[in-house]
């Protein structure tokens, strides 16, 4: 619960609020249809809630380009709506919202013309958006294509985008794709795209292929990315497997990968440990290799999202383990992360390891803090004030 970061909600009023990047018109939800019906226009509708990161980065990164709001904004009515709150508990039902973020293209009439769901970079947002606006290229359209027996690449290729986007199984089309792609055209434009942003499994031979190929990949593509990619799936897939693996286990899948050509930088190795220990539930080493890896290896280049990081963990000690030597490595992981992006959550998990270690005083302290925080972005501080409560209750030494 406490580990969420939160975005301050928009008001919404009757009135177009304006900017570099997305124009979201504000008023009602059946005004925002009368007016797209008026404008004979699709809307576009970004329903998220307050505490989801991606929501955070889809607001953050992709709706303030210039580009994304050049298109859309000629293009669309756009809309946001908080799903969890307000005309926005009924929307989420109406329209069937169990995801964040969740894009909907909407008619005037308020029927779905498509559906979206997970962030999506710049790139891929731009071109959903297009896909959408051209009723040729709608999922739909595509996917009467494809069943009637229409094989034309760039429609697959745009048919597996648009069941990834829609969280659909495209693995089966993309398999039949690539069987009828020469090995030595997976690495061009199209395909190596297609492999970095929609292939999950390392252990499936495109993945592979694209380790074994990384520089020719990361030319396409560029370094980071491939290397996110590449090392996010590896991670994931220890997390997923840690419950049933031994130590042992652990050092043979490094193994595994550096075998096929990859080092592997102390950074992975240090964060693969901190997941691994974590799925497992051994909360001691959880906290030796987390305090390694954010004293020796940790990334801070995105401040809110290693904010985020530390809180988590801290939250994870405070949740798991009482001696005092965890909950002041937890406390100190909690005062950097408020450092670096200060929030109702982190304000509130130092207050309660404070709490937890016996210092009464500076749990009041950041008690209040977070409650101010808290109420200031219009969050349910009511676990704080049940803490302070507590706090307030205990007699003064």
């Amino acid at each position: 619960m406490r580990t969420k970061i939160i975005i301050t909600c928009l008001m919404f009023a009757a009135a177009t609020v304006f900017s570099q990047g997305i124009q979201f018109t504000e008023g009602t939800w059946q005004s925002v249809k009368d007016k797209a019906a008026a404008e004979n226009k699709l809307i576009m509708v970004d329903a998220f809630a307050d505490w989801c990161v991606p929501c955070k980065m889809m607001a953050k990164d992709v709706f303030t380009k210039p580009e994304v709001g050049e298109f859309y904004n000629s293009t669309f009515i756009n809309y946001q709506i908080d799903a969890e709150k307000g005309e926005g508990v009924d929307f989420a039902k109406e329209y069937q919202i169990e995801f964040y973020p969740t894009i909907l293209y909407i008619d005037g009439s308020g029927k779905v013309v498509e559906k979206k769901i997970g962030a999506m970079s710049p790139e891929l947002f731009l071109a959903a958006g297009k896909n959408v606006a051209n009723p040729e290229t709608r999922f739909s359209t595509l996917e009467e294509k494809y069943k009637a027996g229409d094989r034309n690449p760039e429609l697959v290729r745009n048919y597996m985008r648009a069941l990834s986007t829609s969280m659909q199984p495209y693995e089966e089309v993309m398999t039949e794709y690539f069987k009828t792609q020469p090995q030595e055209e997976w690495t061009n434009n199209e395909n190596a795209s297609l492999i970095v942003d929609l292939v999950f499994d390392p252990k499936s031979d495109l993945f592979r292929y694209m380790v074994a190929n990384r520089d020719k990949f990361a030319a396409i593509k560029g370094e980071k990315a491939v290397d996110d990619k590449i090392f996010n799936a590896y991670g994931y897939d220890i997390f997923q497997n840690a419950s049933m693996w031994s130590e042992k286990d652990l050092e043979k899948y490094f193994s595994d990968i550096e075998s096929l050509g990859l080092k592997l930088p102390n950074q992975f190795r240090y964060r693969s440990y901190v997941d691994f220990y974590q799925a497992k539930g051994d909360w001691k080493k959880f906290v030796k290799y987390a305090d390694d890896y954010i004293n020796k290896y940790f990334d801070y280049s995105d401040k809110q999202a290693a904010s985020g990081t530390l809180n988590s963990y801290a939250w994870t000690v405070y949740e798991n383990l009482s001696d005092e030597k965890s909950l002041e490595k937890a406390a100190k992981w909690t005062k950097k992360s408020i450092e670096l992006d200060k929030t109702y959550y982190n304000l509130d998990t130092y207050a309660a390891l404070q709490y937890k270690l016996g210092n009464m005083d500076e749990a009041e302290k950041y008690c209040k803090l977070a409650i101010k925080k808290g109420k200031e972005d219009k969050l349910d501080v009511s676990p704080t004030e049940e803490m302070l409560k507590k706090i307030q209750s205990k007699p003064k030494i």
